[in-house]
């Protein structure tokens, strides 16, 4: 990544609706091939895992652990492009 590139991130009511929209409308955006809207969408769900702002989303802890399944994921994907395979 070039060290001084900047991008900036914003969101959008799309990306509001999606998160509203439950675990699934979530689970589309995190599983496409945009990593724009992937962005975005992190970015939106911010707001709304953040105590400050009062969102009770009654599927928050099914949020946090598909976040997790998609962290994990990306890190084995990660590792195994970067590491060369040993025999």
């Amino acid at each position: 990544m070039d060290e001084n590139k900047v991008e900036l991130i914003t969101y959008t009511n799309q990306h509001s609706s999606i998160v509203e929209g439950g675990i699934k409308a979530i689970n589309e955006v995190l599983n496409g091939s945009n990593i724009s809207e992937k962005r975005s969408l992190l970015f939106c769900l911010d707001k709304y895992l953040d105590p400050y702002y009062g969102y009770n989303l009654t599927y928050f802890e099914d949020i946090i652990i598909l976040l997790q399944k998609h962290l994990f994921l990306t890190d084995v994907i990660r590792n195994l492009l970067v590491k060369p395979h040993r025999p």
